[in-house]
C-alpha cells in the first residue's frame, strides 16, 4: 500500500471528490485506490495479488524504492498527479485460494462450524451475504444460495 501526495494538491482527492477504484491495467495486473481522508497523509493505493506467497511470520514487510516505482509507472499514464512523492508504504497481506475463489462450507468434523476462507482481499465486499450463508449452514445444514463453486473440498 502506497500514500502518494498529489501534485497540484490534495483537494481533488478528498473524500466525496475522489471514487475508490480498481483498475485492470493493459498487463492484467490489478491495482485500487481510495481518496484522501486529510491533506496531510495523500491518497492510498496500491498493487493486487503481487509478492511471494508468505505466512504473518515469514512475510517481508520492507517495501523497496522499485516497488514503490512499479507503482508509480502503473500511475503515471492513468492518474497523472499520483505520479509524485510517495509519503508512506507498507506491506498488506490477504488469504487467497489458489483459484481465488472463497472456499465455504460446513467443517468436515465439527458439527455447527461453519466456515469461510480465502477471501482474496475482496471479502468484504461479499461480507453480508457471506453471513448469511454461515448462518444459513450453521442453523439449517444447507443454504438457499448456490455455493457449489465454493466448495470446501475442491482442492481435496
Amino acid at each position: 500500500m502506497f500514500w502518494f501526495e498529489p501534485k497540484g494538491g490534495t483537494e481533488p482527492f478528498l473524500v466525496g471528490r475522489f471514487p475508490i477504484f480498481i483498475w485492470e491495467a493493459e498487463d492484467g495486473q490489478q491495482f485500487y485506490g481510495f481518496p484522501a481522508e486529510t491533506h496531510e497523509r495523500g491518497v492510498k493505493v496500491a498493487l493486487h495479488g503481487v509478492g511471494p506467497p508468505c505466512s504473518p511470520e515469514t512475510i517481508d514487510r520492507a517495501v523497496r524504492e522499485e516497488e514503490i516505482d512499479v507503482m508509480r509507472s502503473y500511475l503515471a499514464d492513468r492518474i497523472p498527479a499520483l505520479d509524485s512523492t510517495c509519503l508512506e508504504a507498507q506491506t498488506c497481506m490477504y488469504t487467497n485460494t489458489p483459484d481465488r475463489h472463497f472456499a465455504i462450507g460446513l467443517h468436515p468434523h465439527h458439527s455447527g462450524v461453519a466456515l469461510a476462507v480465502g477471501c482474496s482481499g475482496h471479502g468484504f465486499k461479499f461480507a453480508s451475504v457471506i453471513g448469511e450463508i454461515l448462518a444459513d449452514l450453521v442453523i439449517n445444514g444447507n443454504t438457499r444460495h448456490p455455493i457449489s463453486l465454493f466448495d470446501l473440498n475442491r482442492f481435496a
